[in-house]
């Protein structure tokens, strides 16, 4: 009687992480259809960002992470104050021409489609990129 090879396990994750990587640039590319500042882009946003934060938390956490070294904490600290200070300005003086937005900065360069498309898929990945941390 001859004995049979062990049976081959299949490992299902790369398909599954390709049919991720088409959804997202597809939806991407929706995404990158809409103008800025209407209520399409909007909720392509929300949707995008929703998405992402309920991967992270249905994702189970493998390992414990190291401590943040204090010195690269205080220098994210800076640059999100210093953001987050711009855009609340730019905010409360209207967002014209003397005191624009990071968004309104950025709209002559993400005004095409295909641009804009791009940009969209990597602000995707950057978010799965830190839910995958």
């Amino acid at each position: 009687m001859a004995t049979q090879p062990p049976p081959v396990e299949v490992r299902r994750r790369p398909t599954r992480a390709i049919l991720a990587g088409f959804g997202a640039a597809g939806f991407a590319g929706v995404a990158g259809g809409f103008a800025s500042f209407t209520w399409q882009a909007t909720v392509c946003v929300m949707l995008g960002g929703a998405v992402i934060v309920l991967l992270g938390m249905l994702r189970p956490q493998r390992r414990r992470l190291a401590p943040t070294p204090r010195r690269g904490a205080l220098a994210w600290a800076i640059l999100a104050v210093g953001f987050l200070g711009w855009e609340g300005s730019a905010l409360v003086t209207g967002s014209g021409p003397s005191h624009p937005s990071l968004s309104l900065l950025l709209d002559p360069v993400l005004e095409p489609h295909a641009v804009r498309s791009v940009a969209f898929l990597g602000w995707l990945l950057g978010g799965w990129m830190l839910v995958r941390r």
